[in-house]
């Protein structure tokens, strides 16, 4: 599979007019299944899915470790690290230095898609980001977005409280991830047991997931990303402001 990270050489580059019509396109069909692809092998890290069971719904070689190449792995890494690097220069008003064409890649790679598949591009930035820490590296599950947000209260296993909120509420965002991401049932249906499971295996089965996790830490680069997007192809009303 190509790498949907390859970037444009201009921004002024023709556009198709409409976001169906960019989702049919090659370089819209490609960027959609990557960012999938993507999302699929952080939530299942993060859920400590089967890697092996995931592989086989995807119609993949099994390997117990990853869905993804190693090329895809080296392709998220650097997008986790540009949506980290344009955030911070967003948050410090060096906007004006970020180049057009990271601008156009982080667009075309992760906003497009997010709102293609109708998710939140905050908790999608949020996401892809995370990977920057942990790489879904067997060492470095602590690093990953919901282990960040377990309370030290939970080891009085109480399942109320203002930090088991804000974990339910990051777990319910993985879920709508899921909901989204998965290609087919089959996966769908497989990273719902894991969420359970992982649950279960921490004795959180009465976590309440509602609401929605934190992701105000990207709100300034979608905003950023808005004002470069408006009056083109891109209508402003698509990012639900």
């Amino acid at each position: 599979m190509a790498s949907a990270i390859s970037p444009p050489t201009t921004r002024n580059r023709t556009r198709p007019d409409t976001m169906e019509n960019w989702s049919k396109s090659p370089a819209g069909s490609d960027a959609i299944s990557q960012l999938r692809r993507y999302l699929i092998e952080i939530v299942a890290f993060t859920f400590e899915a089967d890697m092996a069971i995931i592989n086989a719904a995807l119609s993949q070689i099994a390997d117990n470790k990853s869905i993804l190449s190693e090329a895809e792995r080296a392709s998220l890494l650097a997008l986790a690290q540009l949506i980290r690097s344009i955030s911070a220069k967003v948050d410090k008003a060096e906007w004006p230095t970020v180049p057009n064409s990271d601008c156009t890649m982080l667009v075309d790679t992760s906003a497009k898609p997010a709102i293609f598949l109708k998710m939140r591009e905050c908790f999608v930035f949020k996401l892809l980001a995370s990977y920057a820490e942990h790489q879904c590296g067997p060492t470095e599950w602590k690093m990953t977005i919901v282990a960040q947000q377990i309370p030290w209260l939970m080891r009085c296993r109480s399942l109320s409280g203002d930090g088991l909120e804000a974990l339910g509420a990051t777990v319910r965002s993985h879920i709508d991830v899921v909901q989204f991401a998965a290609p087919n049932e089959e996966v769908r249906m497989l990273l719902g047991e894991a969420i359970i499971n992982w649950q279960k295996g921490r004795r959180l089965q009465g976590l309440r997931t509602k609401g929605k996790d934190d992701d105000f830490e990207f709100w300034g680069l979608r905003k950023a990303l808005i004002k470069q997007e408006v009056g083109s192809w891109w209508p402003d009303s698509s990012w639900m402001i």
